[in-house]
Protein backbone atom coordinates (compact mmCIF):
# COMPACT_ATOMS: atom_id res chain seq x y z
CA UNK A 1 0.00 0.00 0.00
CA UNK A 2 1.59 3.38 -0.77
CA UNK A 3 2.38 5.29 2.08
CA UNK A 4 1.38 8.61 2.42
CA UNK A 5 2.84 11.77 4.71
CA UNK A 6 -0.20 11.93 6.59
CA UNK A 7 -3.58 10.55 7.03
CA UNK A 8 -6.82 11.59 5.02
CA UNK A 9 -10.14 11.07 7.18
CA UNK A 10 -13.23 12.26 5.53
CA UNK A 11 -15.65 13.62 8.34
CA UNK A 12 -17.88 15.46 6.52
CA UNK A 13 -18.76 15.65 2.49
CA UNK A 14 -16.92 19.02 2.50
CA UNK A 15 -14.83 18.47 5.23
CA UNK A 16 -11.74 16.10 6.21
CA UNK A 17 -9.16 16.14 8.51
CA UNK A 18 -5.41 15.34 7.92
CA UNK A 19 -4.03 14.03 10.60
CA UNK A 20 0.22 12.93 11.21
CA UNK A 21 2.38 12.18 13.80
CA UNK A 22 6.22 12.13 14.11
CA UNK A 23 8.54 11.54 17.21
CA UNK A 24 12.45 11.90 17.28
CA UNK A 25 15.49 12.98 19.53
CA UNK A 26 16.85 16.14 19.64
CA UNK A 27 19.91 17.35 17.68
CA UNK A 28 20.88 20.25 19.70
CA UNK A 29 21.20 21.12 22.84
CA UNK A 30 19.23 24.21 23.11
CA UNK A 31 16.09 23.04 24.01
CA UNK A 32 14.02 26.08 23.29
CA UNK A 33 15.52 25.83 19.36
CA UNK A 34 15.21 21.94 19.68
CA UNK A 35 11.23 22.29 20.44
CA UNK A 36 10.83 24.60 17.28
CA UNK A 37 13.18 22.36 14.97
CA UNK A 38 10.71 19.56 16.40
CA UNK A 39 7.34 21.69 15.34
CA UNK A 40 8.61 22.75 12.32
CA UNK A 41 9.39 18.81 10.93
CA UNK A 42 6.32 17.63 12.69
CA UNK A 43 3.91 20.29 10.77
CA UNK A 44 5.88 19.81 7.51
CA UNK A 45 3.85 16.62 7.07
CA UNK A 46 0.78 18.37 6.44
CA UNK A 47 2.41 21.08 4.55
CA UNK A 48 3.79 18.36 2.09
CA UNK A 49 -0.38 17.69 1.48
CA UNK A 50 -0.73 21.38 0.82
CA UNK A 51 -2.61 20.98 4.28
CA UNK A 52 -2.01 24.30 6.98
CA UNK A 53 -2.27 23.11 10.83
CA UNK A 54 -5.36 23.33 12.89
CA UNK A 55 -3.92 22.20 16.20
CA UNK A 56 -1.47 19.68 17.84
CA UNK A 57 -0.64 17.53 20.96
CA UNK A 58 2.94 16.79 22.20
CA UNK A 59 4.56 13.55 23.18
CA UNK A 60 7.54 13.95 25.32
CA UNK A 61 9.69 11.57 27.17
CA UNK A 62 11.73 12.98 29.30
CA UNK A 63 15.66 11.87 30.01
CA UNK A 64 16.45 10.59 33.52
CA UNK A 65 18.39 14.23 34.25
CA UNK A 66 15.55 16.38 32.97
CA UNK A 67 13.80 18.36 34.63
CA UNK A 68 10.68 21.02 34.78
CA UNK A 69 12.56 23.95 33.46
CA UNK A 70 13.72 21.47 30.63
CA UNK A 71 9.87 20.88 29.89
CA UNK A 72 9.44 24.09 29.50
CA UNK A 73 11.77 25.26 27.30
CA UNK A 74 10.65 22.62 24.70
CA UNK A 75 7.12 23.31 24.72
CA UNK A 76 7.91 26.95 24.55
CA UNK A 77 10.05 26.63 21.28
CA UNK A 78 7.63 24.87 19.84
CA UNK A 79 4.40 26.65 21.00
CA UNK A 80 6.44 29.66 18.82
CA UNK A 81 6.41 28.24 15.89
CA UNK A 82 3.06 27.34 16.40
CA UNK A 83 1.87 30.56 17.03
CA UNK A 84 3.56 31.72 14.12
CA UNK A 85 1.57 29.44 12.14
CA UNK A 86 -2.11 29.34 13.33
CA UNK A 87 -1.46 26.28 15.67
CA UNK A 88 -2.70 25.39 18.94
CA UNK A 89 -1.48 23.38 21.09
CA UNK A 90 -3.78 21.56 22.68
CA UNK A 91 -1.77 19.89 25.39
CA UNK A 92 -0.13 16.11 25.43
CA UNK A 93 2.00 13.26 28.02
CA UNK A 94 5.00 13.32 28.94
CA UNK A 95 6.70 10.18 30.41
CA UNK A 96 10.55 9.23 31.59
CA UNK A 97 13.25 7.41 29.70
CA UNK A 98 16.67 7.49 29.15
CA UNK A 99 16.99 10.26 27.07
CA UNK A 100 15.15 12.99 25.58
CA UNK A 101 12.28 13.07 22.88
CA UNK A 102 9.67 14.73 21.57
CA UNK A 103 6.93 14.07 19.05
CA UNK A 104 3.48 15.85 18.22
CA UNK A 105 0.56 14.78 16.60
CA UNK A 106 -0.40 17.59 14.01
CA UNK A 107 -3.80 18.15 12.80
CA UNK A 108 -5.35 20.35 9.99
CA UNK A 109 -8.78 20.43 7.81
CA UNK A 110 -8.87 20.61 4.64
CA UNK A 111 -12.30 21.41 2.70
CA UNK A 112 -10.48 22.00 -0.55
CA UNK A 113 -9.41 19.41 -3.42
CA UNK A 114 -5.78 20.35 -2.51
CA UNK A 115 -4.11 17.38 -1.14
CA UNK A 116 -0.92 16.52 -2.64
CA UNK A 117 -0.26 12.80 -3.02
CA UNK A 118 3.18 10.80 -4.17
CA UNK A 119 1.33 9.49 -7.41
CA UNK A 120 0.59 12.49 -9.16
CA UNK A 121 3.76 12.62 -10.63
CA UNK A 122 3.92 13.27 -14.64
CA UNK A 123 6.44 12.79 -17.28
CA UNK A 124 7.99 15.54 -18.21
CA UNK A 125 7.40 17.43 -15.02
CA UNK A 126 10.65 18.61 -12.71
CA UNK A 127 11.69 17.68 -9.40
CA UNK A 128 12.05 21.27 -6.71
CA UNK A 129 13.77 20.92 -3.64
CA UNK A 130 12.92 23.67 -1.28
CA UNK A 131 15.75 23.48 1.33
CA UNK A 132 19.52 22.25 1.08
CA UNK A 133 20.84 18.88 2.54
CA UNK A 134 23.41 17.54 4.50
CA UNK A 135 21.46 18.09 8.45
CA UNK A 136 22.59 14.55 9.69
CA UNK A 137 26.45 14.15 8.02
CA UNK A 138 26.93 17.72 9.83
CA UNK A 139 25.95 16.62 13.48
CA UNK A 140 27.17 13.16 12.88
CA UNK A 141 30.68 15.20 12.15
CA UNK A 142 29.87 17.34 15.48
CA UNK A 143 29.80 14.44 18.08
CA UNK A 144 33.43 14.18 16.60
CA UNK A 145 34.37 17.96 16.66
CA UNK A 146 34.93 18.01 13.27
CA UNK A 147 33.25 20.11 11.92
CA UNK A 148 32.85 24.39 11.86
CA UNK A 149 30.89 26.00 13.55
CA UNK A 150 29.83 28.23 10.24
CA UNK A 151 28.67 24.44 9.23
CA UNK A 152 26.90 23.79 12.38
CA UNK A 153 24.94 27.60 12.30
CA UNK A 154 24.10 26.34 8.63
CA UNK A 155 22.30 23.84 9.74
CA UNK A 156 20.36 25.09 12.41
CA UNK A 157 18.91 28.27 10.34
CA UNK A 158 18.00 25.30 7.55
CA UNK A 159 16.17 23.65 10.32
CA UNK A 160 14.42 26.86 11.80
CA UNK A 161 12.69 27.34 8.36
CA UNK A 162 9.59 26.48 8.06
CA UNK A 163 8.16 25.39 4.56
CA UNK A 164 4.63 26.80 6.01
CA UNK A 165 5.30 30.14 3.30
CA UNK A 166 6.38 27.33 0.47
CA UNK A 167 3.69 25.25 1.02
CA UNK A 168 1.73 28.38 0.39
CA UNK A 169 3.44 29.45 -2.86
CA UNK A 170 2.85 25.61 -4.42
CA UNK A 171 -0.70 26.59 -3.99
CA UNK A 172 -0.52 28.79 -6.91
CA UNK A 173 1.42 25.82 -9.01
CA UNK A 174 -0.13 22.34 -10.79
CA UNK A 175 2.26 20.52 -8.37
CA UNK A 176 1.93 16.91 -8.92
CA UNK A 177 3.08 14.67 -6.15
CA UNK A 178 5.03 16.72 -2.94
CA UNK A 179 6.87 14.92 0.16
CA UNK A 180 8.83 16.32 2.96
CA UNK A 181 12.73 14.52 2.94
CA UNK A 182 13.28 13.39 6.41
CA UNK A 183 14.68 10.24 8.03
CA UNK A 184 14.89 8.21 4.35
CA UNK A 185 16.98 11.28 3.14
CA UNK A 186 16.43 12.31 -0.50
CA UNK A 187 16.92 9.27 -2.21
CA UNK A 188 14.55 7.16 0.00
CA UNK A 189 11.46 10.34 -0.50
CA UNK A 190 12.06 10.90 -3.86
CA UNK A 191 11.91 6.84 -4.80
CA UNK A 192 8.73 6.83 -3.00
CA UNK A 193 7.06 9.35 -5.60
CA UNK A 194 8.76 7.65 -8.33
CA UNK A 195 7.36 4.16 -7.62
CA UNK A 196 3.82 5.42 -6.64
CA UNK A 197 3.81 7.52 -9.88
CA UNK A 198 5.64 5.03 -11.85
CA UNK A 199 8.08 7.17 -13.67
CA UNK A 200 11.95 6.96 -13.60
CA UNK A 201 14.16 10.35 -13.22
CA UNK A 202 17.12 11.90 -14.21
CA UNK A 203 18.96 13.51 -11.42
CA UNK A 204 21.31 16.44 -11.74
CA UNK A 205 23.74 15.69 -9.00
CA UNK A 206 25.73 19.53 -9.52
CA UNK A 207 22.16 21.31 -8.85
CA UNK A 208 20.92 19.91 -5.40
CA UNK A 209 21.38 22.20 -3.01
CA UNK A 210 23.82 21.71 -0.22
CA UNK A 211 24.13 23.02 3.56
CA UNK A 212 27.05 26.10 3.87
CA UNK A 213 31.07 24.72 3.28
CA UNK A 214 29.32 20.78 3.51
CA UNK A 215 31.42 20.01 0.33
CA UNK A 216 34.91 21.18 2.70
CA UNK A 217 33.68 19.16 5.21
CA UNK A 218 32.90 15.98 2.83
CA UNK A 219 36.39 16.30 1.14
CA UNK A 220 38.52 16.57 4.98
CA UNK A 221 36.08 13.88 6.55
CA UNK A 222 34.73 11.76 3.81
CA UNK A 223 34.93 8.21 6.43
CA UNK A 224 31.94 10.67 8.42
CA UNK A 225 28.32 9.33 8.05
CA UNK A 226 24.91 9.37 9.73
CA UNK A 227 23.87 6.87 12.35
CA UNK A 228 21.30 5.80 9.32
CA UNK A 229 23.03 6.48 6.52
CA UNK A 230 24.08 2.87 6.38
CA UNK A 231 20.35 1.37 6.59
CA UNK A 232 18.99 3.66 3.53
CA UNK A 233 22.33 3.25 1.60
CA UNK A 234 21.36 -0.63 1.95
CA UNK A 235 17.52 0.21 1.18
CA UNK A 236 17.73 2.39 -2.12
CA UNK A 237 21.23 2.92 -3.49
CA UNK A 238 19.88 -0.04 -5.69
CA UNK A 239 17.75 1.78 -7.47
CA UNK A 240 20.26 4.20 -8.80
CA UNK A 241 23.13 3.97 -12.14
CA UNK A 242 25.07 6.56 -13.19
CA UNK A 243 27.97 9.14 -11.51
CA UNK A 244 28.24 7.51 -8.40
CA UNK A 245 31.72 8.70 -7.79
CA UNK A 246 30.87 12.28 -7.58
CA UNK A 247 30.79 13.39 -3.70
CA UNK A 248 27.39 14.56 -3.50
CA UNK A 249 25.95 11.35 -3.84
CA UNK A 250 26.55 10.02 -0.73
CA UNK A 251 24.61 12.54 0.56
CA UNK A 252 21.41 11.67 -0.92
CA UNK A 253 21.02 8.98 1.97
CA UNK A 254 21.49 11.26 4.52
CA UNK A 255 18.59 11.38 6.96
CA UNK A 256 17.22 15.05 7.01
CA UNK A 257 15.81 16.91 10.22
CA UNK A 258 12.89 19.39 9.42
CA UNK A 259 13.65 18.94 5.91
CA UNK A 260 12.32 20.76 2.50
CA UNK A 261 9.83 19.50 0.66
CA UNK A 262 9.96 17.63 -2.37
CA UNK A 263 7.71 18.37 -5.47
CA UNK A 264 7.23 17.80 -9.00
CA UNK A 265 5.96 20.58 -11.47
CA UNK A 266 5.17 21.13 -15.15
CA UNK A 267 8.24 22.51 -16.52
CA UNK A 268 7.24 25.64 -17.68
CA UNK A 269 5.85 26.41 -14.43
CA UNK A 270 9.59 25.95 -12.71
CA UNK A 271 11.19 29.10 -13.12
CA UNK A 272 8.28 31.31 -12.03
CA UNK A 273 8.20 28.99 -8.88
CA UNK A 274 12.00 28.72 -7.97
CA UNK A 275 11.72 32.75 -8.23
CA UNK A 276 8.36 33.01 -5.75
CA UNK A 277 10.67 30.39 -3.66
CA UNK A 278 13.61 31.97 -3.51
CA UNK A 279 12.70 35.84 -2.74
CA UNK A 280 10.75 34.03 0.44
CA UNK A 281 14.80 32.77 1.33
CA UNK A 282 14.51 29.12 0.16
CA UNK A 283 17.45 27.79 -1.50
CA UNK A 284 15.18 26.06 -3.88
CA UNK A 285 16.45 24.36 -6.96
CA UNK A 286 15.34 22.03 -10.05
CA UNK A 287 17.41 19.01 -9.29
CA UNK A 288 15.82 16.46 -11.75
CA UNK A 289 13.28 15.71 -14.40
CA UNK A 290 10.73 12.93 -14.30
CA UNK A 291 10.02 10.48 -17.31
CA UNK A 292 8.60 7.24 -18.39
CA UNK A 293 11.69 6.42 -20.22
CA UNK A 294 12.76 2.50 -19.20
CA UNK A 295 15.56 1.72 -17.20
CA UNK A 296 17.75 -0.85 -17.18
CA UNK A 297 15.85 -3.77 -14.62
CA UNK A 298 15.72 -2.49 -11.09
CA UNK A 299 16.79 1.07 -11.88
CA UNK A 300 14.66 4.07 -11.35
CA UNK A 301 17.29 7.24 -11.14
CA UNK A 302 20.14 8.13 -13.28
CA UNK A 303 22.57 10.22 -11.24
CA UNK A 304 24.61 13.24 -13.66
CA UNK A 305 24.77 16.56 -14.48
CA UNK A 306 24.13 19.00 -17.45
Amino acid sequence: KQREDSSLIQISKKSNLVQSVDYFKPIVDDLFIAGKIAANHALNDLYAKGVNGHSAQAIVSLGKDANEEDLFQLLAGASYVFSQEGVELLGGHTNSGTEFGIGFVCNGFSDSNIFYSKNKAKAGDVLILTKPIGVGLVFAAEMKNKVSPLLVDAAIHSMLLSNFVAMQILKNFKVGACTDVTGFGLAGHMLEILQASKLNAKLDLEKIPLLFELKILLEKNPEIQSSLFPSNWKSFDSFFQGDKTNPVYPLLFDPQTSGGLLFSLPSTQSDKCISELHKQGYDACVIGTLSSYKLPTGKLVECGFE
